[in-house]
């Protein structure tokens, strides 16, 4: 039985490999053909992502909602 599961594993880790593999070549073929996005867009992409994070906490525990220790 477990050399069965080390099969089953080894075979998941080879197709993960393959997987990875392709999505990096794709990525190195898209940039090689000039298709890339500027790191200045990039920057402001994810500032508007944490922005939206931060707010989005910032609503679920306003500072006024946080839970009182009553034994102090």
């Amino acid at each position: 039985m477990a050399n069965m599961q080390e099969r089953v594993r080894q075979q998941k880790a080879a197709e993960h490999d393959a997987w990875f593999r392709r999505q990096v070549q794709a990525g190195l073929d898209s940039a090689n053909a000039g298709r890339l996005i500027p790191a200045v867009e990039v920057e402001a992409r994810f500032a508007e992502k944490r922005a939206a994070t931060a707010a989005g906490f910032s609503s679920l525990h306003p500072p006024d909602s946080r839970p009182r220790r009553y034994d102090q």
